[in-house]
């Protein structure tokens, strides 16, 4: 049996780096790396994962292929996000070759997008979800306007708030969920050994 030394740095807290330190909103001059889905990866892991770090850390956000029942917005919805982060990190004027379908679009977008990325810095905009679906972490969440290349001026990166549809204001924000609370059975779990 082993020792334990509480006191030790197996035992001590750890520190971890927060992207933007936690701050939500537009975040500028940032990497960009992506990595496409392994055979190893979990079966729900998204096709393409987008990573955007800073000096103080990372956040990511999946692309996935259409569902076979994806409604064609859905797809479109898609691409357009594969599409948006390839016209920030080759610009707007790009070119882009034929494709015939929407699995083709969005690994041509990634394919373009990582062959160039290694020097590529963008703005992103970064919230913690929306009023009608807040999140506990720091993340890319929107569908449109999420990212665009570095020193874009007008900057297209701002705030979505919306007097009609306040569900999807974006959450600059962190919203701490109560706890739920723990049934109880009337007798103590500790009771034995107190």
């Amino acid at each position: 049996m082993s020792n334990f030394n509480l006191n030790g740095e197996d035992f001590k807290s750890k520190s971890y780096a927060v992207f933007n330190n936690g701050v939500a909103g537009k975040v500028e001059n940032v990497s960009i790396n992506i990595d496409k889905k392994q055979p190893t990866d979990a079966d729900n892991a998204p096709d393409y994962k987008i990573n955007f770090v800073d000096a103080n850390g990372t956040v990511n956000m999946g692309i996935y292929y259409p569902s076979s029942d994806a409604t064609e917005q859905q797809t479109k919805t898609q691409i357009s996000k594969a599409l948006a982060i390839t016209r920030a990190v080759m610009g707007d004027d790009y070119v882009f070759e034929s494709v015939n379908s929407a699995k083709e679009a969005i690994d041509l977008c990634m394919k373009v997008s990582k062959k160039n990325s290694e020097d590529a810095k963008v703005n992103v905009f970064v919230s913690y979800g929306t009023v009608g679906s807040p999140k506990k972490y720091l993340g890319v969440y929107k569908t449109f306007d999420f990212i665009e290349k570095a020193g874009s001026v007008p900057s297209k990166l701002r705030r979505t708030k919306n007097p009609a549809k306040p569900q999807y204001d974006d959450l600059l924000e962190v919203i701490e969920a109560d706890e739920p609370a723990l049934a109880t059975t009337g007798s103590s779990d500790t009771s034995d050994w107190l």
